[in-house]
Parts: structure tokens; C-alpha cells; sequence
């Protein structure tokens, strides 16, 4: 699975050289490393996720196709 999640953000963060749409799709990804792709590796953004959130070990689930330059705004 870990695996699966990591080639499928290579090839999510590949895709933002392209000025074709993105497709996003994380499907009960830990908190952590939902920012982790998002945030770090594909915004390449330094965040802080506070000790208390991650402790409550939510997951995220998220599917969404949007334009590379909305991406940004998108997250923020």
C-alpha cells in the first residue's frame, strides 16, 4: 500500500511540470503523510502539524482533478 501511495504522488508531482489537469486520490492516508505529499513533496512547502493532531491519527480521504496552477490556492 505504501508503496502504491508513493508512485502514485511521483506521478501526481510529475504531472505539475504539465500544464494538463491533476488528479488527486488518497483514500484513508494518515494525516501526516497526506501534508507530507501534499505540502512537502509536491507544493514543496514547509509545514508544522501540531503534536496534539497527530496524535488523534485521523485519516484523509480525498479525490479531486484540478489545474496545476489552482493547486496551490487549492490547498491553502
Amino acid at each position: 500500500m505504501k508503496r502504491l501511495f508513493l508512485a502514485g504522488l511521483l506521478l501526481a508531482a510529475s504531472s505539475l511540470a504539465c500544464a494538463s489537469p491533476i488528479s488527486l486520490n488518497f483514500s484513508k492516508v494518515e494525516l501526516n503523510k497526506f501534508l507530507d505529499a501534499t505540502y512537502g513533496e509536491a507544493l514543496h512547502k514547509n509545514y508544522v502539524l501540531s503534536p496534539e493532531l497527530l496524535a488523534l491519527g485521523k485519516h484523509v480521504s480525498l479525490r479531486v482533478t484540478i489545474d496545476q496552477s489552482t493547486l496551490p490556492t487549492f490547498f491553502a
